[in-house]
């Protein structure tokens, strides 16, 4: 279900301050290991409980939604886009939306998707974006 835009915009922008804080993770890293019988687990990205939280409330409010993000990515605005911090701070409402999809969906073909918009700083980008447009 989604939620309107007013209340998604203010819920996205609480993110803000947990992305700023030092102390804030994502998730950790699972390093791959080797059973006894010689097989190879490979290792994996694994949410915090902050960072499936964070997923979560994304699909909850609507902000994560079906479209061919893999196409917007390698569009001129998808690139620019997630390029970095800098280009979120003109970016729509629709723009974070195709945004966070492409960083959650991601995830699921490529471990460290939502890590590395984290570390980029993208993330708090996108939230502090979410703050902007909340207030008009």
């Amino acid at each position: 279900m989604t939620a309107p835009n007013e209340e998604r915009l203010r819920r996205l922008a609480a993110w803000a301050d947990r992305f700023a804080d030092e102390s804030f993770t994502p998730g950790v890293w699972v390093e791959s290991t080797t059973g006894p019988d010689g097989v190879i687990q490979l290792g994996w990205f694994d949410l915090s409980d902050a960072g499936q939280s964070f997923v979560s409330e994304m699909y909850e409010l609507g902000w994560v939604y079906a479209f061919d993000w893999m196409a917007w990515l390698r569009s001129p605005e998808g690139k620019r886009l997630s390029s970095g911090p800098e280009p979120i701070g003109s970016a729509s409402s629709d723009d974070l939306a195709k945004l966070i999809t492409a960083i959650i969906r991601g995830e699921r073909f490529g471990d460290g998707q939502i890590e590395g918009a984290f570390r980029s700083g993208i993330l708090l980008a996108i939230a502090r974006r979410a703050d902007a447009l909340g207030r008009g």
